[in-house]
């Protein structure tokens, strides 16, 4: 995570090693969902997500991670100070 820059990138690999739609879904602290987006990953599985943090975030976001033919969403936990 590039805290100065607001961005945060998060990069994966699709268990199955195939392409599938990936869906991404970010929480603030307070249970705000702050982005929500999917992409395709690569033939062989790999796939990656560079969004920009908007507003004033503090704490704890949970990033959520979900895919096709998965029964629950992988959860990505990080901590966020923005400095002004």
């Amino acid at each position: 995570m590039d805290a100065a820059a607001k961005k945060l990138t998060i990069d994966g690999l699709v268990v199955n090693g195939s392409q599938s739609q990936v869906n991404l879904k970010i929480l603030d602290s307070k249970g705000k969902v702050r982005y929500e987006g999917q992409t395709t990953s690569t033939e062989t599985g790999s796939f990656q997500f560079t969004i920009k943090l908007t507003g004033n975030l503090k704490g704890t976001c949970d990033a959520y991670l979900s895919m096709d033919g998965m029964s629950d969403p992988v959860k990505i936990s990080f901590e966020y100070n923005k400095k002004d």
